[in-house]
């Protein structure tokens, strides 16, 4: 959805984005201009880690702004000296500098393989399937998915796309016990097939992007997570039952239950025993489960508790969280 201004144009974005306007933050809270608070499950774009609205953070800036915007960099100000002192007192001996010019993801990406590119000697660099390196034309053509080259005739060359390690879904179909890392040998076929023979670095993205077909259709919200569950429990589900998203334990079987004793319109693990009464919930797997309880319009998460007595009601139960 485009987002749309008060005026009632479309924003002049080149990309989609959503019509909710957020106005302020805090903690790990974003809240939009209807007062509405929202979950920021990913620290903004993985960028604060301390959470919206520090006090220490906005303290520093605002201090900072009272004093220096800006220095050029062939000048030194106590700030910026303070940074790469403090970086090269935690980095490993060998690495004496700092670079404080690189400004994002892309310039960082590009730097490491500028780094290892010199000091090998070669020029190859493997990328995992599914990688968002970020936007600069060198990392679009290293990128892990096909969409962000298509557009562009002639790409950064070199980038070599291989199969991620990725045990939840693997591309081999491989169960991880008895695989024996194929994921990581079929790399030399790619090596040896697919590159120049002078292969300089592997850029890992440990995020990576999994399209789902009518899931997760914005799970910003709690309330949505929440929807996105429950709605695999209608007459019409969303979601096969074994395209379920494998969390924990992917090899423990799920099974969807209509009507059976204290189970009533619920998908259960099979590791699921319980006398509980249990109705229109999902438990995923580990999830301890006292005979006495009560689950009903829940989703219950990998190792969570239910003690004896307690009722759980139109709620999610958190990993590891205890209900009494």
């Amino acid at each position: 959805m485009s987002a749309v201004s008060d005026a009632g144009q479309e924003n002049p974005f080149y990309y989609p984005v959503s019509s909710v306007k957020m106005v302020s933050g805090q903690g790990l809270y974003l809240y939009d201009e209807d007062g509405k608070e929202y979950l920021d499950c990913i620290s903004g774009t993985f960028n604060l880690i301390l959470g919206h609205n520090h006090p220490e953070v906005v303290e520093a800036a605002k201090r900072q702004m009272d004093q220096l915007v800006f220095s050029s960099s062939n000048f030194n100000s106590l700030p910026v000296d303070a940074l790469p002192s403090a970086l090269v007192a935690i980095s490993p001996p060998n690495l004496t500098r700092a670079h404080l010019r690189s400004p994002g993801g892309s310039t960082a990406n590009e730097g490491a393989i500028r780094i290892a590119q010199h000091i090998t000697g070669k020029r190859d660099v493997i990328t995992l399937f599914r990688s968002h390196l970020r936007q600069t034309f060198a990392m679009t053509g290293l990128s892990g998915f096909s969409t962000k080259r298509t557009p562009f005739p002639n790409i950064f060359p070199g980038g070599i796309q291989v199969p991620p390690p990725y045990c939840s879904r693997c591309f081999y179909g491989q169960a991880a016990d008895s695989c024996g890392k194929l994921c990581i040998v079929r790399i030399d076929d790619f090596i040896k097939y697919s590159s120049t023979g002078s292969v300089a670095c592997v850029l890992v993205e440990p995020i990576k992007g999994f399209p789902f077909s009518d899931y997760w259709e914005d799970v910003g919200t709690v309330e949505r997570y929440f929807r996105a569950h429950m709605a695999l429990l209608s007459d019409m589900p969303t979601l096969g039952l074994d395209d379920m998203p494998k969390t924990l334990l992917p090899a423990i079987k799920r099974r969807y239950v209509k009507s059976h004793g204290n189970v009533i319109n619920s998908i259960v693990c099979d590791d699921c025993d319980t006398p509980a009464s249990i109705e229109n919930s999902i438990v995923y797997p580990q999830v301890e489960i006292s005979p006495l309880a009560t689950i009903r319009n829940s989703v219950i998460l990998p190792d969570a508790k239910v003690l004896s007595r307690a009722v759980v009601d139109n709620r999610i139960l958190l990993e590891h969280d205890i209900c009494s």
